[in-house]
């Protein structure tokens, strides 16, 4: 009634109807903006100044925390952009609202306006209300900021980038939303159809991500791809905020130029498809009928696109709670159940949203060819990847193909250990080597694709010779295929145990191999460092040495051994121990460290030599003196402990200590996979330090088949 009058008062200005019919929704995003901005604002800087006062962190420090922490809450990069999405669809479900009812239509019919212009009033109307209270609460939290101290010129234009982008992220949904209120005729349905239309690409790309996962055994999950560069502005937004410096704590113009560069695509994106919205909504505007109000859909069109993409979603949904029914997602039980349950789950579905569309018990019936067409394609999606009729298990480029490639294991990695944190704990998001995957797609350029070929070949026919879809046993390697086209393809390979491994020797004896596998710390690094700590350790024991110096000869040794390192190596030998370089970095509470790992093999001579004449090398086995109890649990062949064994006894233990080592030193390349049983040895033990103090030492350590065999061990402890 309120909207009716005041559009009969042509003297009713622009924000006279704002106020008289959307003062809620003005309340809501005024209060709003003032409890995120400027409370935010306030609550993190008297946190940090907590912080400051208890640790006694460093002045500068401090303040470059403050600035980092306010800009986290109302910059570019904050989680501000969540708000306005939710904001941009509420304001435009309550502004076209009148869309829904038929009375309403009918009276605006009779009036002398134009649908245009009634369209213009109220879509302009929700920019308004959502763009001018948040510029207000976003520049009162930097007044309040600036009042501490806690503000600087950066940090203003951090804030004006943070207004843009989280004014496109509202345009975006905000348009897409209206579009679905002039393509429907019900607030629930026009709600329905706008999650529909914003989510459709992330939730397509899920059900391509746990299909392929689920039938393809070659799949490979790049944790640095967490969301694919699609279309969706929302999802590349996602994307390249995992690009963005998170811990820059010193905010200066080039920092904010640097990581609004990263959001430059998205935002353009948000653009067009708003503008695009926008066109599709006026032109939907006109061309609606007011009796279309109140119905599901407004035009024909949209119900049947809608209703089979819903139908075809929820039909695939069932395969995943079946699988997780079922260990063999491959067999021919599964795939019978899993075809039955698209088809009933495609009934089900389609007759209930048509019920709901229509809001009568009796419309089930109506549309079969939708549910017909649905189901079709559900069974089809499904077969192509229930029969890898894509290829996808079996694809290999040709060599020309390749540009380069990478190939490594993660369960094997000496980057395991590699990373930089700062110094109250936050990793740096922004470095190459915070993921495996990420860094040897970045720093391992491999060429040698004739002998991997042959070995990919081989392992995939390895690998789809088990009608099952779990993994083969054997050992798991990553490809990254870089095509010469630009595109970079994942797979994922178990090793076929006849494998040809002069070929692996090819490869992962190779310098190229060598130099990308390990990170070795550059001149400039050491010299920047307020330390050099090297810390051998074997699971037993931890000794660290300090010096710059050290380091250096370290890797002067370990290049030297490197030579040898190749497939036949680490599946035939046993590391030792490992050194872990630690740098340390900056002064005061600015601490930051750096971390590198590398593994040292028995047959590594010049490095061990090293480490002994520094005094940090010492065998991986415990002196029995120091065991207090032993324990053994040994599994039968399918998987259950068949025996156990606790042994107290100091004559026993000195009687079987000699056998066991640290599982520090365990093979991942070679595995006792011929005998019948496989025990798990515990250990409870008293480890006194050289300083004199006593540490307790309670774990798991490996049986040493160099030195005894299984059969013979066994034989030992049942005696």
């Amino acid at each position: 009634m309120i909207f009716r009058n005041a559009l009969l008062d042509k003297k009713k200005s622009f924000f006279q109807l704002i106020l008289q019919n959307r003062k809620w929704v003005v309340l809501m995003v005024s209060l709003i903006s003032i409890v995120y901005f400027p409370l935010a604002t306030v609550v993190n800087i008297l946190r940090i100044t907590e912080r400051v006062s208890v640790y006694g962190l460093q002045t500068e420090y401090a303040q470059y925390k403050i600035l980092n922490a306010v800009s986290a809450w109302i910059g570019f990069r904050s989680y501000a952009v969540v708000i306005s999405a939710a904001l941009g669809f509420i304001i435009a479900l309550q502004g076209f609202r009148y869309l829904t009812d038929s009375r309403m239509m009918d009276f605006m019919g009779s009036l002398p306006y134009k649908k245009s212009r009634v369209f213009r009033n109220v879509y302009m109307n929700g920019i308004v209300i959502y763009i001018v209270p948040w510029m207000i609460g976003a520049f009162l939290s930097l007044i309040i900021a600036a009042l501490f101290k806690a503000a600087n010129q950066a940090m203003l234009l951090d804030v004006i980038y943070g207004i843009i982008v989280n004014f496109m992220i509202f345009m975006f949904v905000y348009s897409v939303t209206v579009l679905a209120c002039e393509m429907t005729g019900r607030t629930i349905i026009a709600a329905a159809v706008s999650v529909l239309m914003l989510a459709i690409e992330p939730v397509l790309e899920m059900f391509f991500d746990f299909y392929t996962a689920l039938y393809f055994k070659t799949y490979y999950y790049s944790s640095i791809d967490l969301v694919r560069n699609g279309v969706n502005p929302l999802m590349r937004y996602a994307n390249a905020l995992y690009s963005v410096r998170w811990n820059d704590w010193a905010m200066t113009f080039k920092d904010v130029h640097g990581n609004m560069d990263l959001l430059i695509f998205p935002l353009v994106l948000c653009l067009v498809f708003s503008v695009l919205a926008t066109v599709l909504a006026l032109v939907c505007n006109q061309k609606r009928r007011e009796e279309m109000a109140g119905s599901a859909f407004a035009f024909p069109i949209v119900r049947s696109i809608a209703k089979p993409i819903l139908t075809v979603v929820a039909s695939l949904a069932v395969t995943v709670i079946i699988s997780s029914l079922y260990s063999n997602t491959l067999s021919v039980y599964t795939t019978i159940i899993s075809v039955i349950g698209i088809i009933i789950a495609g009934i089900i579905v389609s007759v209930l949203l048509e019920i709901i569309m229509e809001m009568n018990v009796h419309a089930g019936r109506q549309h079969l060819w939708q549910m017909g067409i649905a189901i079709v394609v559900s069974v089809a999606i499904y077969s192509v990847f229930r029969f890898d009729l894509m290829g996808y298990d079996s694809y290999i480029p040709e060599a020309d193909e390749i540009e380069s490639f990478a190939f490594f294991s993660e369960g094997n990695s000496s980057l395991s250990d590699y990373y930089v944190s700062s110094g109250d704990g936050v990793y740096d998001m922004n470095a190459d080597y915070w993921s495996i995957s990420n860094y040897y797609e970045e720093h391992m350029y491999l060429t040698d694709v004739e002998d991997l070929i042959p070995v990919v070949k081989q392992s995939q026919a390895y690998m789809n010779a088990n009608p099952e879809n779990y993994m083969q046993a054997g050992f798991d390697f990553t490809v990254i295929y870089r095509l010469k086209n630009g595109k970079t393809i994942y797979r994922t390979i178990v090793l076929d145990p006849d494998v040809d491994t002069a070929l692996l020797d090819n490869i992962m004896g190779s310098d190229e191999y060598h130099e990308s596998s390990y990170v070795f710390f550059s001149n400039d690094q050491i010299a920047d460092a307020n330390t050099v700590q090297l810390t051998f350790q074997n699971g037993f024991i931890n000794r660290t040495e300090i010096g710059a110096d050290l380091y250096e000869e370290f890797i002067s040794n370990y290049r030297k051994d490197l030579v040898g390192y190749n497939y036949s190596l680490v599946t035939s030998e046993n590391v030792v121990g490992s050194v872990d370089v630690t740098l340390t970095l900056g002064n005061g509470s600015g601490v930051s460290t750096m971390i590198s790992s590398y593994e040292i093999y028995p047959t590594y001579t010049n490095t061990l030599g090293f480490l002994e004449e520094i005094g940090l090398y010492h065998e991986n086995y415990i002196s029995s003196e120091y065991i207090r109890s032993l324990s053994f649990s040994i599994y039968n062949e399918t998987g259950y402990v068949s025996d156990y064994y606790e042994i107290t006894d100091d004559d026993r233990i000195d009687e079987i200590a000699p056998y066991l080592k640290s599982t520090y030193a365990s093979l991942y390349y070679k595995m006792d996979q011929d005998a019948d049983d496989y025990i798990e040895i515990s250990v409870s033990a008293d480890m006194t330090e050289e300083d004199g103090e006593k540490s307790y030492y309670d774990g798991v350590v490996e049986l040493d088949l160099s030195k005894i065999s299984y059969e013979d061990f066994l034989e030992l402890v049942r005696e």
